[in-house]
């Protein structure tokens, strides 16, 4: 009866603490509505330059996604007795639904928008605001998967947390209430199916607990900061506040998300990541980034390390997931009040990951071994990159980037060998010269 409750408690804090949250952000909707109204009436509307506060961003965020880290950090060590509860109760639990309910309050908003019920906001901004929130929460969940690499309750993966499901599932909450919160209706609903997409997750022994919590707060924390990103494009009215010629007569420091291609001896894989320059001098600054991607591996050099007389049969390429952090120095030119170009020459340092392939071997004896897995060890990197930022107004813009990448890593694959008469796994490595080229897009905060 005990570990009974102790599933209905999980339950009740993840749908609490939304739905107080809901409650709040309608409230603080309706209310921000009055003032902007009154404000109309008592004064005159006058742009004026915006200047980017980081204690002004930390104001505008709430305290539920602080409440869920900590509950996915007080759970961690009781997981498994959480997890115990879905063996005794419903240890054959195994539906699908999960897999698109993480979908519907995001869908729900563009289905309202085309029945004619108008939101907080225009279907431009609207779409605008839920895509840089989906960016920045695949980048988190993404980030925080193949960095903690934690091992799922099922064993089928070390990707659990936090629970990407359970973020997709809250982001687009997030963006219902957001937009509908108005009407409380709209917010207990929306956070009720991101609720029960998480307890699904559980029930399907994809995810702990402590995972599901994160994977919650993660989706609330991304919304709050796709809104509070794209507002800074728009003034109260809602219109997008455009740059008057000649506004910035110096260079402004920025924060950016990015996502783009990476491209490797002709195939391509993606990154997603964060870069932040300050300017020290009118021209010259420092910067860093910190950059997820999946780098396409040549599956040739396991080929050539292959004992005589065996087939390898599978892609000639795989993605292997790696995280970069580069610090460097920056020189940028202003050639016109709305665009500036920034070049940089950056030196970083590469984690990789160990992933798991499908790879064949076909054996002189007409056997079949699957390749364990390849790794890619730790390794140093250059950067040389150019990118140009149109400013859409004084505090936002967009920029468009180039990066050549070098660096030599080592890569691991791991093999069984059917005439291997130990049960160890066997190693080989080879050094690889990876020269490639990303390139992509980038939502600037300029400050």
């Amino acid at each position: 009866m005990t570990d009974f409750r102790l599933l209905i408690f999980v339950s009740y804090l993840l749908f609490a603490a939304e739905n107080s949250f809901a409650q709040y952000n309608s409230f603080t909707v309706l209310q921000s509505r009055e003032l902007a109204f009154t404000a109309s009436e008592d004064s005159v509307y006058a742009p004026k330059k915006r200047v980017f506060s980081f204690q002004k961003a930390i104001k505008e965020m709430d305290i539920v996604p602080v409440i869920l880290f900590t509950g996915a950090a007080a759970s961690w060590n009781t997981r498994q007795d959480v997890r115990n509860i879905r063996n005794d109760y419903a240890p054959r639990f195994r539906y699908t639904y999960d897999d698109w309910l993480q979908y519907l309050p995001g869908v729900s908003v563009y289905a309202l928008r085309l029945a004619g019920k108008r939101g907080r906001n225009g279907i431009g901004r609207a779409a605008l605001s839920h895509g840089t929130s989906l960016a920045i929460m695949g980048i988190l969940v993404n980030v925080l998967k193949y960095s903690i690499r934690v091992e799922r309750p099922d064993r089928s993966a070390q990707n659990a947390f936090p629970s990407g499901h359970t973020a997709m599932a809250f982001t687009n909450a997030f963006f219902l209430d957001r937009e509908y919160g108005q009407e409380i209706g709209y917010s207990i609903a929306g956070y009720g199916i991101a609720t029960a997409t998480g307890i699904t997750r559980m029930l399907n022994n994809k995810h702990w607990v402590s995972d599901v919590l994160a994977g919650a707060g993660v989706g609330i924390l991304a919304g709050q900061l796709g809104y509070f990103f794209i507002d800074r494009l728009f003034d109260k009215k809602g219109k997008k506040e455009m740059l008057s010629d000649g506004t910035i007569s110096e260079m402004p420091s920025f924060f950016s998300i990015k996502t783009g291609a990476v491209i490797h001896k002709g195939q391509t894989g993606m990154e997603y990541g964060m870069e932040g320059i300050r300017f020290l001098l009118p021209h010259w600054g420092i910067g860093s980034s910190f950059t997820l991607a999946s780098l396409p591996v040549d599956m040739g050099y396991f080929d050539r390390m292959l004992p005589p007389d065996y087939i390898r049969r599978g892609k000639k390429h795989e993605m292997i997931q790696t995280m970069t952090f580069s610090l460097g120095a920056y020189y940028a030119l202003m050639p016109s009040p709305k665009w500036h170009v920034n070049l940089k020459g950056a030196y970083g340092y590469t984690v990789g990951t160990e992933e798991y392939i499908t790879n064949q071997l076909i054996s002189p004896a007409s056997n079949k071994i699957k390749i364990s897995h390849c790794s890619l060890r730790n390794a140093h990197r250059l950067t040389g990159g150019i990118s140009a930022t149109y400013l859409l107004n004084t505090s936002f813009g967009l920029t468009a980037y180039l990066d050549y990448n070098y660096s030599t890593p080592s890569l691991s694959y791991t093999v069984r060998l059917p005439d291997n008469p130990t049960p160890e796994l066997s190693f080989q490595k080879n050094r690889e010269k990876m020269n490639f080229i990303t390139s992509g897009l980038r939502l600037t905060l300029l400050f």
